[in-house]
């Protein structure tokens, strides 16, 4: 069960115990295929703002907050990549989206690949921007990996 509540932001939507925030721009059009974006770790749907309004000029295009992310409802636990990949899932069903273009932008990259190789019938193309990888090295070395990045990213994304 779900129901949708307009904010002044954006949009929520409740599902399966889950309340999931997430904004849109443009309008469907036949034929054209929505897109969806997916956020990286510390980051939510704020982040593809700057891009999300041109993107939509063709297109509808969503942004969500995982869970545990921005506005989205926190879960019980820490969501590994299977998990969020699930949720991804339960948010599009809920909203009824057809196959998408989904783009994943570092966490958001591992989310949608998991999500892609678990429901392939979703996922008409798949971006992966600066996506990270889960390739077995430590999570001391993923904290100074990020922590490297950090220096390079502008003051206002670290709020």
């Amino acid at each position: 069960m779900h129901s949708t509540r307009n904010d002044r932001d954006g949009k929520y939507i409740a599902h399966d115990g889950a309340r999931f925030f997430f904004r849109t721009a443009g309008h469907d059009r036949a034929g054209m295929v929505p897109l969806v974006l997916v956020h990286g770790l510390g980051m939510s749907s704020a982040y593809w703002r700057r891009v999300q309004t041109p993107l939509a000029a063709t297109r509808p295009v969503y942004a969500l907050d995982l869970p545990g992310f921005g506005h989205s409802s926190r879960p019980h636990k820490t969501l590994d990549i299977p998990a969020l990949a699930v949720a991804l899932h339960g948010w599009m069903t809920a909203l009824d989206l057809p196959p998408v273009h989904l783009v994943g932008h570092s966490l958001g990259g591992q989310v949608v690949a998991e999500f892609a190789r678990v429901y392939p019938t979703c996922v008409a193309r798949l971006v992966l921007a600066g996506a990270t990888t889960g390739t077995g090295a430590g999570s001391a070395r993923h904290i100074v990996g990020l922590a490297w990045d950090g220096l390079r990213e502008p003051p206002s994304l670290f709020p």
